[in-house]
């Protein structure tokens, strides 16, 4: 599998879970390791880690922030909240100026 793959596909399974549980929202728990699997896979790639891809770095931190707080009342996903944050932090320090990634941090 080549690191776009390793890229593209987890991100397309989270896009498509959130999408999912828009229509049935009380099965988010049954999604938690598959998402958490897909940020593994999304790691691997380093698409993370590439500035020249930062429209697709920040529309996979929304992604995931989005399933990570689907239960907010609860608190969110820890490990998957952690993640953002630091993706956000990553962010932030390549692009000091770069509002989306201030908005990000206080979703």
């Amino acid at each position: 599998m080549s690191h776009q793959d390793l890229f593209a596909n987890p991100v397309r399974e989270i896009t498509n879970i959130n999408r999912a549980l828009k229509r049935s929202p009380d099965s988010w728990q049954n999604y938690i390791s598959t998402v958490h699997s897909c940020v593994s896979n999304i790691d691997q790639s380093g698409v993370m880690l590439d500035n020249g891809r930062l429209q697709e770095r920040l529309q996979t931190i929304d992604e995931v922030q989005e399933f990570a707080y689907f239960d907010a009342d609860n608190g969110g996903i820890e490990g998957l909240a952690n993640w953002c944050v630091r993706e956000w932090n990553r962010i932030k320090e390549s692009y000091p100026d770069h509002v989306g990634a201030f908005e990000g941090m206080k979703q």
